[in-house]
C-alpha cells in the first residue's frame, strides 16, 4: 500500500509539471494509468471535462449527462487532477468543475478509503480546488447540491459559457431513476454490489458515513471551508463577486 501511495505521489508530480506542455502531458499521462482507465483520460478528441474531488457527485454527473445526449460525447471524467484541468483549459475544452462542502466529502471519502488519514484528505481537497481557483473564470463552478438536484440547470451554464450545445438532463423522479439504475449496474461489475461503495444514497453507505468521525487540524478545516465559500455558486459569498 506504502508503495503504490508513492506511486500516485510521483505521478501526481510528474504530470503537474508537464502542464505547460498539453501535447506531452496527454502523451505521457497513458503510460501511468491502467488500460480499462485510458478512456477517462484528457485527449484532444475530448469534447468536455466534467471533474471533482471524490465523493462529489462525479458519477451522478457524468452518467446524467452521458443521458442527456443524443450522440456520444467523449467526455475526460473520474481522474481527480487538477492538472488535468489546467491542461484541458489550455487547450480550450469545457470544463464543468463539481464541488462539495469540504466536510462533507472528506466524510464520505473516508468511508470509502478508510486508511486514508484525514489530514491528507483535507490537504487534497485544498490542492484541487486552489488550482480550481486559479482558472474559475475559465471554467463552470457547479456544487453538489445543484448536480443532485437540478442538473439540467449545470448543464445549460455550459452551454452558454462555452457555446455548446449539450444535450440538457431533464432532472425528474423517472431521470433520476435511469441514472441511478446504471450507477448500481456499474457497483456491481466493480464493487461487487458493496452498499458502502455505491455512487449514490443508500442506507448502507449513510451506515458507514455516519460511522466515521473527522477531527481535522483546525486551519485545515478553515482553508477548505474558506476555499469552498470562494467557489462554490451557492455561497453567499460567492455569488456576491
Amino acid at each position: 500500500m506504502r508503495k503504490f501511495r508513492v506511486f500516485l505521489k510521483l505521478r501526481a508530480e510528474l504530470l503537474k509539471r508537464l502542464t505547460p506542455f498539453p501535447k506531452t502531458y496527454i502523451f505521457t499521462s497513458r503510460y501511468f494509468y491502467p488500460p480499462l482507465h485510458v478512456a477517462k483520460l484528457l485527449s484532444r478528441n475530448t469534447q468536455i471535462i466534467i471533474e471533482g474531488f471524490p465523493r462529489s457527485a462525479n458519477t451522478f454527473a457524468f452518467v446524467a449527462f452521458m443521458n442527456a445526449q443524443d450522440e456520444p460525447v467523449v467526455v475526460a471524467h473520474h481522474n481527480h487532477d487538477q492538472a488535468m484541468v489546467s491542461v484541458g483549459v489550455k487547450l480550450g475544452i469545457p470544463a464543468l468543475i463539481l464541488i462539495r462542502k469540504p466536510n462533507e466529502a472528506v466524510r464520505s471519502l473516508m468511508a470509502y478509503h478508510p486508511t486514508l488519514d484525514v489530514a491528507t484528505a483535507y490537504r487534497q481537497y485544498l490542492a484541487f480546488y486552489s488550482e480550481m481557483e486559479k482558472i474559475k473564470e475559465k471554467v463552470v463552478i457547479a456544487d453538489f447540491v445543484e448536480v443532485t438536484e437540478n442538473f439540467g440547470e449545470v448543464i445549460e451554464r455550459v452551454n452558454q459559457k462555452f457555446d455548446t450545445k449539450f444535450g440538457i438532463f431533464m432532472h425528474t423522479k423517472e431521470q433520476e431513476r435511469s441514472v441511478f439504475k446504471k450507477i448500481d449496474a456499474f457497483n456491481q461489475i466493480r464493487h461487487s454490489g458493496s452498499q458502502a461503495k455505491l455512487a449514490m444514497p443508500n442506507e448502507g453507505r449513510r451506515a458507514k458515513i455516519s460511522e466515521v468521525v473527522i477531527n481535522p487540524p483546525l486551519d485545515l478545516e478553515r482553508d477548505s471551508l474558506a476555499l469552498y465559500s470562494r467557489l462554490s455558486p451557492l455561497s453567499a459569498h460567492s455569488n456576491s463577486n
